[in-house]
């Protein structure tokens, strides 16, 4: 049996150039990928950093420290080991999420509080 990744290839390479057509397509959107999350991530390293020190900077050299690491790692691990990764990572972002919800519980009953209010 065929893995994903494996059956993607196949389908490809009965197309002209499809191998060829499927390595660009991969490599473009795993630079895209890493960028955009990157940008991302940085972001939210700079408002953390803002919040516990002044000069903002801890949380992105530490980030930017993690990302290489990752990226490198990411070369040398198997696929499903990465997508295991990733799959955990994701769903430990919900934690500070669901907290911050719920700290601002009180805001956003008054926001909704407000807001019916004026549509009145």
């Amino acid at each position: 049996a065929l893995h994903s990744g494996e059956l993607v290839h196949a389908a490809f390479s009965s197309l002209p150039f499809g191998r060829t057509l499927l390595n660009l397509s991969l490599c473009a959107f795993a630079v895209a990928t890493l960028i955009g999350w990157y940008y991302i991530a940085e972001k939210a390293a700079t408002q953390l950093s803002f919040l516990c020190y002044k000069d903002g900077t801890h949380f992105v050299t530490a980030l930017r420290l993690f990302y290489m690491l990752s990226i490198f790692l990411g070369f040398l691990l198997s696929l499903d080991l990465i997508f295991a990764v990733s799959d955990l990572l994701n769903a430990v972002l919900t934690i500070p999420n669901l907290f911050l919800l719920f700290l601002l519980r009180k805001e956003v009953k008054s926001f909704d509080q407000n807001s019916h209010n004026s549509d009145s």
